[in-house]
């Protein structure tokens, strides 16, 4: 569901029939895990004219140049490119927005307003920008709490090649969970947890899944309950614990460097165990060479949720402790601070906290200081001192 809303109103329709296809120029706004990229790759493929798709992040020097390095090797000729972009024969999808700087930001609007012409669909987490007054903004709706059990039980369908329960028990399951939910929305006192996770319904996937292994889910860590999970089976497998670390600094280091896709080099059993958990997913994309283009199959996380859960410990890593001051101005990396605005030590946390409090004030940018503060919300009354992610520390 989502609510389109328009400069004299707003209502909630049906997303296939507000974005059913690529047309007209639309702002997409939506948390993450509402799926605002799983319906953009959707919408590309089965666009009817050429489409490009953009992470804002590559935009850095103009969405023009972002799109001539995706097409270099059809269209060479910048000057046709731009013509053909002014006569609407590319439609334009961008993901990401959020993630992107402010210059990119405001590259990216240029764009929008210049080339009135074209099909775009540019996707946002919410954030403090002004869309393009050519744009209309739809704004994506989490699952209403009487959705949210038939949702669960629609996910039987992809569970079941990987579950120790059959669908009976799945049913029951489910059902008990969801019976066990405070429903009703009381405005005297903050909704359940449970309650606004499960409304997600990326974080309702990943419940679904641990549901039809026989675990209750934890909203607060679920992306941590399916890395133990997959921990748990690559131990058994390999004779050795997974190496988290490692394997997050090779994670930061691509990250760092706006390369989306994982390099797998000395981590083929880790990468292979993660796949065969759904945490990550294989592509064929085809890369540029020097001889040509070639294609090669690349790996990357299944959703942002689980590379911020896998940039985790890079980021607490006690030698490594000045980079949670070093992003602040990174949009890449804004969903690992909401992570450790819950899992870092007390004295840690309340130094970031500070930290952030000033930067916000020097800087008048307050996005990254309003969702650690959402977050930090959700912090235990007592953190503990150690987490599993430094528990695993290898």
């Amino acid at each position: 569901m989502l609510g389109a809303r328009g400069r004299r109103q707003a209502s909630r329709q049906q997303l296939r029939e507000v974005l059913g296809s690529i047309r007209g120029q639309v702002v997409l706004k939506g948390q993450s895990g509402l799926g605002k990229t799983l319906l953009l790759l959707r919408l590309a493929l089965a666009a009817k004219q050429p489409v490009v798709f953009l992470r804002a992040t590559e935009c850095s020097a103009g969405v023009v140049v972002a799109i001539q390095k995706k097409v270099q090797a059809q269209v060479r000729d910048e000057n046709y490119l731009r013509a053909l972009i002014y006569a609407g024969a590319l439609d334009v999808l961008i993901d990401g927005l959020d993630e992107a700087s402010p210059e990119a930001r405001s590259r990216i609007t240029q764009f929008v307003e210049d080339y009135f012409k074209v099909n775009f669909i540019l996707a946002t987490q919410p954030i403090s920008w002004d869309p393009p007054a050519t744009a209309r903004v739809c704004i994506l709706q989490p699952l209403r709490p009487d959705q949210i059990e038939p949702f669960l039980l629609q996910q039987w369908e992809s569970v079941r090649g990987c579950v120790t329960l059959n669908q009976e028990q799945y049913t029951d399951a489910v059902r008990r969970y969801v019976a066990a939910i405070p429903m009703a929305l009381d405005e005297s006192k903050a909704a359940d947890p449970r309650l606004v996770a499960l409304s997600n319904p990326m974080d309702a996937t990943l419940a679904a899944e641990l549901l039809a292994i026989g675990e209750t889910p934890d909203v607060l860590r679920l992306v941590e309950q399916r890395y133990r999970v997959m921990a748990d089976d690559f131990r058994e497998v390999h004779g050795r614990d997974f190496p988290l670390r490692r394997f997050s600094e090779r994670v930061y280091e691509g990250r760092s460097s706006g390369d989306p896709c994982v390099r797998a080099q000395d981590f083929d059993a880790e990468v292979a165990s993660l796949a065969g958990h759904k945490l990550m997913i294989q592509r064929t994309e085809r890369v540029k060479k020097e001889k040509g283009e070639e294609e090669v199959n690349q790996w990357f996380f299944r959703h942002d949720k689980i590379v911020e859960f896998f940039l985790l410990p890079a980021f607490m890593d006690e030698e490594k402790s000045a980079r949670k001051y070093d992003h602040v101005q990174d949009g890449q990396f804004i969903g690992v601070y909401e992570l450790l605005a819950v899992r870092l030590p007390d004295k840690e946390e309340e130094k970031l906290q500070q930290f952030l409090i000033g930067w916000a004030a020097d800087t008048n940018e307050n996005e990254l200081l309003n969702r650690y503060t959402r977050a930090r919300r959700l912090r235990p009354a007592s953190s503990p001192s150690a987490t599993l992610i430094r528990a695993t520390a290898q």
